[in-house]
């Protein structure tokens, strides 16, 4: 009987990948033969591409001709100096109207890469001397230290290490983005960490989808003499320290006022049975667990911390969402780029980056064991950030690597990658949401990434 009914199991697993297969031809050929009516030269000329670099913008630009791509922005910064500034395409999808191209004033939600602007922010505290990447969180913020979270670091914070994921309260899901966040803090600050099974003897961690920076954010706050947040200190202390020009587009937001919302590229939820997401639901752990396991971390993390519909932003007043620094960040490549070449060895209009110490301290490897929500490996570093790996980050090939070259990822596909010893910072904000984009695997941008470590390191010889 078991036999028979595992066939039968087999069977309709079969039949409902073939009508999977199927649906995803359909839409494939869809969006591919949609895009090829739109004119590519409309905004093939677009932005800025030093001499040298022009076969990165060819690729660039055969995404778009592909269907490949559909709204995007490329940026790149090498020794001080903006050598790539390429945006294209449709803010959306639905439309295709020419009102809808990209401009250079068009943002994306850029999704976690916000947590990457945020550590950042921590950096610039450490860079500072008014924070340590070992010091205790009690040591500003003693309510913190309830049961049994006393011995916790910064460090522990921006790895992923506290085993906040998600409000273990029975009501959560019933919050508001607005009410999680506040009544969030003084929730975690009694909650007990969640313990995982250690691994050869080390304890797993685990990514906390929406809550990594408000803990940022809370330490941040107790720590500047004018109590910013993380948003409020950005905007008054890095922006101008970088010189971020509003007029060429350099613009960021942690939360996108109702006034800026013309600027806004909606993000396109590519349907579940593209070819893509098939080949991911197929082939990764953490695609197939999160449809089919409704115990599985990163069903929870999400479920138990309400978030907003970020993609139909535009039907609601900025009140209708809260800013949480850990996803709610609105920029573009160009402005990404730029910010992170703090951490990327690169003196910019006579700014000199954050010291060596910070860099180095925040490249640091810190849990290099599979991550128990995203269910793959994902070496994180003291800073907050990623090194690319066969599982994670591998947009970034093998024969670029080395041990300074770390990313930030954002689900949808936006990556920011630095290079200390390059000093090179490369950033791209995608509108083409895929499930495995988040995890920094944008196979899409695979080429260019190359192409330009390619010509960087011929550059070099």
């Amino acid at each position: 009987m078991k036999a028979t009914q595992k066939s039968l199991s087999i069977n309709w697993s079969f039949l409902i990948l073939i009508i999977s297969i199927a649906i995803g031809l359909y839409f494939y050929n869809h969006s591919v033969t949609k895009f090829q009516t739109i004119d590519i030269s409309a905004f093939e000329n677009n932005g800025y591409i030093k001499q040298g670099f022009e076969p990165v913008k060819d690729l660039f630009i055969d995404n778009f001709r592909k269907g490949k791509e559909y709204g995007g922005t490329l940026a790149v910064y090498l020794k001080g100096e903006k050598i790539i500034d390429l945006f294209g395409g449709f803010t959306d999808y639905d439309t295709y109207e020419p009102c809808n191209y990209f401009t250079k004033d068009t943002v994306s939600n850029v999704q976690s890469i916000s947590k990457a602007v945020s550590s950042l922010v921590v950096a610039d505290f450490i860079d500072r001397g008014l924070l340590n990447y070992n010091d205790s969180i009690v040591k500003y913020w003693p309510e913190f230290g309830q049961s049994g979270k006393e011995n916790f670091t910064i460090s522990n914070a921006l790895a992923h290490e506290l085993g906040l994921v998600y409000l273990n309260t029975e009501d959560s899901h019933l919050f508001t983005p607005h009410e999680a966040i506040e009544k969030g803090i003084k929730l975690f600050e009694k909650q007990k960490p969640l313990v995982f099974e250690a691994i050869n003897g080390q304890q797993p961690s685990a990514y906390h989808t929406l809550t990594h920076s408000l803990f940022l954010n809370e330490i941040v706050k107790r720590v500047d003499k004018k109590k910013r947040n993380i948003a409020t200190y950005f905007k008054e202390e890095i922006a101008p320290r970088l010189n971020l020009k509003e007029e060429e587009g350099e613009v960021i937001f942690f939360k996108l006022p109702k006034s800026e919302y013309y600027r806004f590229a909606r993000p396109i939820n590519i349907p579940l049975y593209y070819l893509e997401n098939l080949y991911t639901i197929v082939t990764e752990p953490f695609v197939r667990s999160f449809f089919t396991n409704p115990e599985f971390l990163a069903i929870k993390s999400v479920k138990h911390f309400p978030m907003f519909n970020i993609r139909n932003i535009e039907h609601h007043s900025s009140d209708a969402y809260a800013e949480n620094p850990s996803y709610t960040v609105f920029t573009n490549g160009r402005t990404l780029a730029k910010i992170f070449t703090l951490l990327s060895n690169q003196t910019l209009n006579g700014n000199k980056p954050f010291g060596k110490h910070v860099t180095e301290m925040a490249t640091i490897i810190k849990n290099s064991l599979k991550d128990q929500c995203l269910d793959t490996v994902l070496v994180k570093t003291n800073g907050g950030y990623y090194r690319p790996t066969d599982h994670t980050g591998t947009t970034i090939e093998p024969k670029y690597r080395n041990e300074t070259v770390v990313f930030g990822i954002g689900n949808g596909g936006s990556m920011v990658i630095m290079d200390y010893k390059r000093q090179l910072s490369i950033s791209f904000t995608t509108t083409r949401w895929a499930i495995s984009n988040g995890l920094g695997n944008v196979h899409t941008y695979t080429n260019i990434i190359s192409k330009i470590f390619e010509l960087i390191d011929q550059q070099n010889k």
